[in-house]
Order: structure tokens, then sequence, then C-alpha cells
């Protein structure tokens, strides 16, 4: 999408000739919006029956080297790059723009890539960007772009993305359904487990549960030291904060910015929660995590809550792309001229 619009942009006319992905939902989706069907798994795909293409727009799986996925890298099952390199070794696109974790970086991988396609002839360049400000969503992440020779590279540089100046009140549905507020059992879960991360790091010897200063409390039990009570309450300042490894739950103020959505997000969406009036906090809906990932309100979600947060947690925010793609092919029309 974020190609597509860049090209229109440029006035390139631009068609996508092949496209691959694993996960059915995700090319149901795909095909809603695209009318195509894409591939199955690329790792059986004969790359010799790709039709000749100028660009190559690859996102690979980040889970060896996201946080979440215990960066196994090289080692994970799961990492596709081998397959990426394999490809592009038989294809030789004109351009690669490549997509995946800011932790890939610092990873061993990262110097296999640029290895084989500084090997290969391919001019590279890298750029972690943030997309906080298209979106009100945090959300590093780490671009490559690679032209075929030091020709077609030489002067690209970098764009800025706009400031948009998106806040998490300008993505949110005037109303919702009571199927997305969090169950009572879930919510003190939740607040427990943080609970439970505080007592154990911070050294203290007791839940906190915080009542009204003019108010009475109730009775204190000999398991408040265990379990603080039916509803553990964490102070004000900390109760908006997630801890490491998806651990806690975090609140997103309504005139601030979110924390990066990840494909986990359908499990009980702790990690960007919206604080209700008189009510449990609620999770996004998926029309809402669309926004968020700055894809627009036409685009069609024919699939479960469930598969759409998937896939949504596993998107790349189109906004960016535009902004990448086009100085990348500016560049390239520049020097093929």
């Amino acid at each position: 999408m974020g190609f597509e619009q860049a090209c229109a942009e440029l006035g390139v006319k631009a068609k996508c000739v092949f496209s691959s992905e694993i996960d059915k939902y995700a090319r149901q989706t795909y095909k809603a919006n695209w009318n195509d069907e894409p591939a199955g798994d690329f790792g059986l795909v004969d790359y010799r029956r790709i039709p000749k293409h100028t660009v190559c727009l690859a996102s690979t799986s980040c889970q060896p080297f996201s946080l979440a996925g215990k960066r196994k890298q090289g080692a994970d099952t799961r990492n596709t790059i081998p397959y990426l390199l394999n490809y592009i070794a038989v294809a030789m696109p004109d351009i690669l723009i490549h997509e995946n974790v800011q932790s890939l970086y610092n990873s061993a991988e990262y110097e296999t890539i640029n290895k084989v396609l500084f090997r290969l002839g391919y001019t590279v360049f890298d750029k972690v960007y943030n997309s906080v400000s298209v979106t009100p969503q945090n959300r590093k992440r780490l671009f490559t772009v690679a032209f075929k020779d030091f020709k077609t590279g030489f002067g690209f540089s970098w764009p800025e993305l706009l400031e948009l100046d998106l806040k998490m009140k300008d993505i949110l549905e005037p109303s919702v359904p009571d199927k997305y507020i969090l169950k009572d059992k879930t919510w003190k879960c939740l607040q427990r487990r943080v609970g439970e991360y505080y007592k154990k790091n911070s050294g203290w010897k007791s839940y906190l549960k915080i009542i009204d200063a003019c108010e009475t409390a109730g009775t204190l039990t000999a398991s408040y030291g265990t379990n603080g009570g039916a509803a553990i309450l964490i102070p004000p300042d900390l109760r908006k904060t997630v801890f490491k490894n998806g651990f806690g739950y975090g609140i997103a103020e309504p005139d601030g910015t979110g924390r990066t959505l990840s494909a986990r997000y359908k499990n009980d969406g702790a990690e960007i929660l919206i604080e209700q009036e008189n009510k449990n906090p609620r999770i996004m809906t998926p029309r809402e995590c669309a926004r968020y990932m700055g894809f627009p309100d036409a685009f069609q979600i024919p699939v479960s809550d469930s598969q759409a947060y998937k896939q949504f947690g596993n998107a790349v925010v189109p906004p960016v792309v535009k902004e990448i793609a086009k100085a990348a092919v500016e560049n390239w029309i520049t020097k093929i001229k």
C-alpha cells in the first residue's frame, strides 16, 4: 500500500507481479483488498518463475530478532532471511526495500545481509524509523534500501517523515461494543501481575491498595501481604507502565501516543489499553488498530478480530513506507536516465 501511494504521487506506473504470504488468513485479507491471491510459503517458491521486476518489498519474520521472540537469531527456524538472500541472488531486482525490528541491527544476521548484498554488487543504506511522527504509535523499525549498483545508489538520502502530530484520541471510535471491555477477572489479573512484579523487584513488603485519603478503608486481613485484597491497585504514577518482556499492562493517554502494537495484542491487549470512566479499561477494536498502523478506513478487514489483531501487529506502517519508497524510486529514476 505504501509503495503504491508513493508511485501514485510520483506519477509512476507500477504493478505488483508477485506476492507471498504463509498465513492463510493474511492471504484472505490481501485478496480482499487487492483482488490477488498471494503464493504461500516463500521457502517453497521457485524463484526463477517469479516474473521479472524492478523492486522487491520484503518484511521477513521478526521473531528471531525481537525481544519477545527470545532473539535466537540465525538459529531460529522462523528465520526467513536466508530465503530472501537466495531470492535476491537469483532475481537481482534493481531496488530492495526491507523492514524488520531494530534489534536486527545488532545481530550477526545483519552483518550477513550486508556482506551478501555487497558481494552481489548492491549499495546498501540502513536507517531506524519511528512511526510516531505519522501515527500515534511508537514503533521503531529498521529499514534497508539497497540499489543494484553504485551508480543507482549514489546520492540516495533518507527522507524526513511528516509531523502529523496524531494522538490516541484521533484514532478512537466514538463508541465500541462491550465485548472489547476487559472482564473483571482479566483486569484484576493484570493488576495483580504488576503488583507481584513490583513486590519482587522493588523490595516492597506488601502490596498497595489505593484509597481516598478522606475515606475509611476495608478490613485488614492476614492475607493482605499476600494478595493485597480482592483488587490490587498500583500507584497512579506507575499504573500506565508496561514492563519488559510484555509483562504487565499499559494505559494510553488520549492526548498522548501508545506503545508498539504486536501480534500478541489479540491475547489481552495489555500493552495498549484505553481507559474508560466508571468501567474497566478496554482494548482497541480492529479498526482502531488499523488506524493506529496508518491504514485508511477504506482498508477491508474480512477476518475475525483475533486474526485482524495478529495481522496489524505484524504489518508495516504504510505512511513510513510511502516516504521511503518515494525517495528510493526518485533516486533510481534520476540515475537510470
